[in-house]
C-alpha cells in the first residue's frame, strides 16, 4: 500500500488552499489506500480533512490530518465492531458470519406452517461442504434469492449450517433425527456419520422404536439391526415408550413376527391394544372396538394366543372385544384339550427366557449403607454360554416404603473398561424383598469371562443374604441351560459382600 503519496496528495492540496484552514475531498486512489490504512475497521473513507496554518515565513503547513468516511455502511459492519467476541481463530471468525449473516448471499426458507423460518448463508460455506449445494448454486437455482426447503426441520437445519461453518456438532436426542436426514438429503457425509454415531451410542429401550422408525426410514441397516437387539433384550421395556404407539403397521407387524421377543403374549396384546388406540386417531377414526378391530386385522393373527393361560384368554383378550367369537372359541379349544388340535394361530414359543439368578439361601436385616457410600458393594461372575445382561435386583428397605438412589456399573476382566453404567432413583414400597435395577441397553456376555458388576446404594438399612452359593445352573425352554459361577475377592470391613453373604442377591438375564 503506497501511503506516503496519498499523504504529499493531501497537503499538496491543502497548500492550495486560500484560507488558513480547508476542507478538500481528496478523490485520489492513493487517498483512498491512505484512508484505509489509518483505520481498516472502515474500510475506505470518502474523504480526507486537512486542517492547515500559516507558519512566520508564510508557509502553509498540516496540523491536522484526518480520516472520515461520508458512507455510514461500513460502520455497521459487525465484523469489526468492538463489542463482537475476539476472533481468534478461523473458526470463531466462520461462526460469526453465520450467526450475523454479513454479507450473506443466499436465503433458505426452512420448514413448513407456523414452523417456517428464515435462514441468511454464504454459497461458498455450503458449497464447501456439500456437493449437492455445490451443484444447486452453480445451476438452475444459482439466480434464486430465497430457497424453499419445507422438507427439513429449522432446527435440524440450523444444526447442518453450524457443522459447515464451524465443525461443531450441535444435535440432542430430540433433533438428531432430522439433522441425520438433513445431512443425507446434502450429502454431508461426515455429519451423517456423526448423527449416526450419536443414535447408536445413545440408544435405550426408551428409544429404540423411535430410533428404528428412522433407521428404517433412511435405510441403515446396522441401525436397524442395533434396534432390534435392543427391542429383543428389553422387549417390555421397549413397548412402554412413547415410540412404539408411533410406529407404522408394516413396522408393527415385523416386531411382532420375531421369535426373539423378550415378553409374554398377554403383554404384548396390551400393547397392541393402546397400539390400536394410537392408530384410529391417526386416521381421524373414533377409538371404539369397531375401528381397534379393523386397523388391528393383520396384526392380531402375529399374537401367539396359543402361549396364554385360559384366565389371561378370558379376563384380558376376550374382554378387550376385538377378536370374533369364531377364534376365542377355537383358542379356548386348544389350550383346554390333550393333543392339542390344529389352530390358526402360531403355538411355538419364543426363543428368548427372561431369568434371574437368586445366589442366596437366606435373607437377614440390618444392612446399613453408611458405611459404604464411598466403596459401594460388587460381585464377580461369568456365565458358561453366552447371554444378555440386563441388570441386578437389590434388596429392599427393612422399615417400609423407602428411596434408594443406585449406581450401577458392569465391567468385563480386566475391570478396567465400564461396559454400561446407569444411575438412577427408586422409590419402593416395601412390599416385596427385592426391586430391580436395570441397564437401559442389555449388555451381550461372552462365555467363560469375568465380570464385575458393582453397585453404590444410598437410602435407609436393608436386607442382605446369607448362604450363598457359588455356582447355579439355570434351566430354559428348549432343553436349555445357562451356569452361572460367583467368584469375589476378601470381605473388609467397610465392603462386605462376597460369595456367601452381603448385597446384590440377585442377576437378571435374557437369553
Amino acid at each position: 500500500m503506497v501511503v506516503q503519496p496519498a499523504l504529499d496528495t493531501a497537503v499538496q492540496t491543502c497548500h492550495k488552499a486560500e484560507d488558513d484552514s480547508c476542507d478538500q475531498n481528496i478523490a485520489h486512489s492513493d487517498a483512498k489506500s491512505y484512508a484505509s490504512f489509518v483505520s481498516p475497521k472502515r474500510g475506505y473513507a470518502d474523504k480526507i480533512t486537512c486542517d492547515c496554518i500559516k507558519t512566520e515565513n508564510g508557509a502553509v503547513g498540516p496540523r491536522k490530518f484526518s480520516v472520515s468516511s461520508e458512507s455510514d455502511d461500513m460502520s455497521l459492519n459487525p465484523m469489526c465492531s468492538s463489542e463482537s467476541p475476539a476472533k481468534c481463530c478461523l473458526k470463531q471468525r466462520c461462526g460469526l458470519f453465520l450467526e450475523t449473516g454479513f454479507l450473506s448471499d443466499v436465503t433458505f426458507i426452512v420448514g413448513e406452517g407456523e414452523q417456517r423460518q428464515k435462514f441468511h448463508a454464504h454459497r461458498v460455506f455450503l458449497a464447501s461442504g456439500s456437493e449437492v449445494f455445490g451443484t444447486m448454486f452453480c445451476k438452475k437455482w444459482s439466480e434464486l434469492g430465497e430457497i424453499e426447503i419445507p422438507d427439513v426441520e429449522p432446527v435440524a437445519f440450523s444444526a447442518l449450517l453450524r457443522y459447515l461453518y464451524t465443525d461443531e456438532f450441535c444435535v440432542t436426542s430430540e433433533t438428531v433425527a432430522g439433522t441425520l436426514y438433513a445431512a443425507k438429503k446434502y450429502s454431508i457425509l461426515s455429519l451423517e456419520n456423526f448423527c449416526f454415531n450419536f443414535l447408536m451410542d445413545n440408544l435405550s429401550s426408551d428409544n429404540a422404536f423411535a430410533v428404528l422408525t428412522h433407521a428404517k426410514l433412511f435405510d441403515e441397516e446396522r441401525l436397524i439391526d442395533a434396534c432390534l437387539k435392543v427391542i429383543d433384550c428389553d422387549t417390555e421395556a421397549s413397548i412402554l415408550a412413547s415410540g412404539f404407539l408411533d410406529i407404522d403397521s408394516g413396522l408393527l407387524q415385523m416386531i411382532l413376527a420375531r421369535d426373539s421377543l423378550s415378553i409374554k403374549e398377554v403383554e404384548l396384546f396390551k400393547a397392541v391394544l393402546r397400539w390400536s388406540e394410537a392408530e384410529c386417531e391417526r386416521k381421524h377414526l373414533p377409538v371404539n372396538e369397531i375401528n381397534q378391530q379393523a386397523v388391528m386385522a393383520e396384526i392380531l393373527q402375529l399374537i401367539r394366543f396359543p402361549l396364554m393361560s385360559i384366565q389371561e384368554i378370558s379376563s384380558i383378550v376376550a374382554s378387550a372385544n376385538v377378536m370374533s367369537k369364531e377364534n376365542l372359541l377355537s383358542i379356548f379349544t386348544y389350550l383346554s384339550s390333550n393333543p392339542k388340535p390344529s389352530i390358526c394361530f402360531n403355538a411355538i414359543p419364543r426363543l428368548w427366557e427372561k431369568f434371574k439368578v437368586n445366589r442366596f439361601q437366606e435373607v437377614a436385616a440390618g444392612f446399613d449403607f453408611q458405611n459404604d457410600l464411598e466403596l459401594g458393594e460388587f460381585i464377580i461372575f461369568q456365565v458358561n454360554r453366552e447371554v444378555h445382561f440386563q441388570g441386578v435386583g437389590l434388596f429392599s428397605s427393612v422399615v417400609g416404603p423407602a428411596r434408594y438412589s443406585v449406581d450401577l456399573i458392569l465391567r468385563c476382566s480386566p475391570f478396567d473398561e465400564i461396559l454400561q453404567q446407569e444411575i438412577n432413583d427408586y422409590v419402593i414400597d416395601g412390599t416385596s424383598l427385592t426391586f430391580e435395577a436395570c441397564l437401559k441397553r442389555p449388555v451381550k456376555l461372552k462365555a467363560c469371562k469375568d465380570y464385575r458388576v458393582f453397585v453404590k446404594m444410598k437410602g435407609p438399612p436393608s436386607f442382605y443374604g446369607k448362604n450363598g452359593v457359588g455356582d447355579i445352573e439355570v434351566r430354559l425352554p428348549h432343553e436349555r441351560t445357562v451356569t452361572v459361577s460367583f467368584s469375589s475377592f476378601q470381605p473388609t470391613k467397610k465392603r462386605r459382600t462376597n460369595v456367601y453373604t452381603g448385597q446384590i442377591p440377585e442377576l437378571i438375564f435374557t437369553t
